[in-house]
């Protein structure tokens, strides 16, 4: 018994090397452009105060850098994401913003996502995501923590991909 496990061990070694290489390959996916700045919607309400002290058009994308950076050998921000950015690119829009002031006391805050994702061009993905919160310290506070969420659960949708993907409290 010993002789043959002795003798199967190249082929072994050989298969985990091409498994391990194959878990690596899962996890090292290139390089993901994303943008600097994720706008808000034209049209929607988002409260003075809140664009002015929260920097939510920065943190965004930010947070998704962080996330997404566990998946991807780099993800890189720029000042501009379209499906013309070369390997894959992610644009992000804050569609939706509930954020009344008065941090916790004023009620839950929420902040909503849509992203589409492209690939040399052609469209593989898209999502809308929204967290919604009601712990926190005051109103940017509360904001980023569902920032955070959001950044999160896109990395997570960044492993498969579907188009019009609803993520988060937005399932």
């Amino acid at each position: 018994m010993r002789r043959n496990s002795t003798r199967q061990l190249p082929a072994l070694l050989v298969a985990a090397a091409l498994l391990g290489g194959h878990a690596v390959s899962a996890v090292a996916n290139g390089t993901l452009t994303i943008p600097k700045k994720a706008p808000f919607e034209k049209g929607i309400h988002v409260p003075e105060a809140v664009r002015a002290e929260c920097g939510l058009e920065q943190k965004v994308p930010e947070h998704v850098r962080d996330a997404a950076g566990k998946k991807f050998d780099k993800v890189s921000l720029a000042d501009h994401v379209s499906a013309k950015t070369p390997g894959k690119a992610m644009s992000l829009t804050i569609t939706s913003v509930l954020a009344p002031g008065g941090g916790p006391f004023s009620g839950p805050k929420s902040v909503e996502v849509r992203g589409v994702l492209w690939e040399h061009g052609r469209e593989i993905g898209s999502f809308r995501a929204r967290r919604n919160t009601t712990h926190g310290s005051g109103t940017c506070n509360m904001l980023d923590r569902d920032a955070k969420a959001i950044a999160g659960d896109v990395a997570k949708w960044l492993e498969s991909p579907g188009k019009e993907d609803r993520l988060g409290d937005a399932k």
